[in-house]
């Protein structure tokens, strides 16, 4: 681990245990917390069980699914289907009417904002659309959490420049996102949800509304994050052209170069599993070559 996230690291240790010694100070409960190092490393990092949520209509009906650290699970499914749904259960943005889900060994339904943060200081999430503060620089909207988190100035400036650098942006810094393409304000919404060097990625449709080109270099930071820094990802998306170039690509670092292999014998390929949701229900759990060999009629449908 660099010194940069030594560093990173100790800053929101001390605000977590900044806002406990208030909260004892005042007398009130400073919530449950989620216990550490409770995940062995055999269990999944993320584990959803028989999983309802339903508003005025059922959105997710008994999902199940684990994800081991390092690995990628990506979800594909219709409008409606209930993919992002999951995002937000995991963020604990809503509770499930049923069933379990945890994160890095702690349950999460139970967990009131204080427990819900520190489970979310682990995670990493690119919305759909970017969604940067159009007032700050780019340089400010990736450090933005971290200086929320009180880390000091010297070290969030080396980060955002170390960040930046790796979604090739290091000359953008002080531009505003109005002066910036679309597929570039994708790219600083990565640099910003990597910046705190999360252990898991959430991705809502990153590609969404960009050309082939433009979302082809989408795909590929999220390959870039996953073989080199080693974070366990979920990938909501529809675009099926996009899900697979994440699927059968690896990437390695020689000197200053990122080099990059497609494979394109699906059978060959690990580390990816798909899953596929249908009116809130799983009805596909596999690998790519299980995916594009099932004979499902609703699967053959969608990936035709």
């Amino acid at each position: 681990m660099s010194e940069i996230f030594r560093k990173i690291q100790e800053a929101t240790q001390d605000v977590a245990d900044r806002a406990r010694d208030v909260a004892e100070m005042l007398g009130v409960s400073a919530g449950e917390q989620p216990p550490e190092a409770q995940r062995a490393a055999e269990e999944p990092i993320v584990s959803f069980r028989d999983v309802e949520l339903a508003f005025d209509r059922p959105i997710l009906r008994g999902v199940s699914f684990d994800l081991h650290a390092g690995a990628t699970k990506i979800v594909l499914g219709g409008s409606g289907s209930g993919k992002t749904t999951i995002l937000r259960l995991m963020l604990g943005l809503l509770k499930p009417d049923a069933g379990s889900i945890r994160v890095d060994g702690t349950d999460i339904a139970s967990l009131d904002e204080d427990g819900l943060r520190r489970v979310r200081l682990k995670i990493g999430m690119v919305f759909q659309e970017g969604a940067l503060f159009d007032s700050m620089s780019v340089a400010d909207n990736v450090g933005y959490r971290l200086v929320e988190d009180a880390v000091a100035e010297d070290v969030v400036a080396a980060r955002v420049a170390e960040i930046l650098g790796f979604v090739g942006l290091g000359a953008h810094a002080d531009k505003g996102p109005a002066e910036l393409s679309g597929g570039q304000r994708r790219r600083v919404a990565f640099a910003r949800a990597l910046a705190p060097g999360p252990a898991i990625m959430l991705y809502d449709e990153p590609t969404t509304g960009l050309d082939p080109i433009t979302a082809t270099t989408i795909t590929d930071l999220i390959v870039k994050v996953r073989d080199l820094d080693g974070a366990t990802s979920i990938l909501v998306t529809h675009q099926l052209r996009d899900a697979f170039n994440v699927a059968r690509s690896f990437v390695r670092k020689q000197g200053d170069e990122f080099l990059f292999e497609r494979i394109e014998d699906f059978s060959k390929l690990a580390g990816t599993e798909f899953l596929m949701l249908r009116e809130g229900s799983v009805v596909f759990e596999g690998s790519p070559h299980e995916l594009v060999s099932s004979r499902d009629p609703y699967i053959r449908e969608f990936l035709s």
